[in-house]
């Protein structure tokens, strides 16, 4: 009896582990990037946004344009200004209220960013960041209420702390507890 306990026990403790692993997969992925001596003083120019989409969503357009125009002028002020191409391959938005509360939904913001250098117009750094939100329950329902704002401000937070390791500003931090703020 007490073996079997020992063994459901030790069962559920990797099913845990492995669950929360799987939550904390990074959600920028290293392409190619900037090499350590460029990282230190690369900053954020000219930011051009493309769509893969038969019709970009007009509020995500405006919600990631100001974004990324607050990470340009805090975390991105290095001194050597690449221009930051991204294209934006995903934008999924929650179905609706009912299936959020009792079943539960997500949101997602996918998108490759470029820097490009401005003496070569050449490609320096390639990045993927992939943003993704589930909730449910009432609180879910009101957290994936508006996915344009609270994923541009994931997306550009990620641009901060991510690709140029630096710490993003406060506009653009999670909360302790590891939820983006979008109450802002």
């Amino acid at each position: 009896m007490l073996g079997a306990l020992r063994t459901s026990v030790r069962t559920m403790v990797i099913l845990v582990l492995g669950v929360a692993a799987a939550a904390c997969v990074a959600p920028v992925r290293e392409l190619r990037p900037l090499p350590p001596t460029a990282l230190a003083s690369a900053g954020m120019g000219e930011i051009g946004i493309t769509y893969q989409m038969p019709e970009p969503d007009p509020e995500l357009d405006r919600s990631l344009r100001s974004m990324l125009e607050l990470a340009a002028r805090t975390c991105g002020a290095g001194p050597d200004k690449y221009k930051v191409d991204v294209r934006i391959d995903l934008f999924k938005r929650s179905d609706d209220a009912t299936t959020t509360t009792f079943v539960g939904d997500r949101i997602q913001l996918a998108g490759q960013v470029r820097f490009i250098s401005p003496q070569t117009n050449d490609v320096a750094a390639d990045y993927y960041i992939d943003q993704l939100r589930a909730a449910r329950g009432l609180i879910g329902t009101l957290m994936l209420a508006k996915p344009e704002i609270t994923l541009a401000r994931a997306f550009a937070g990620d641009i901060c702390s991510g690709i140029l390791k630096r710490q993003p500003p406060p506009e653009l931090i999670q909360h302790p507890e590891g939820k983006r703020d979008t109450t802002r």
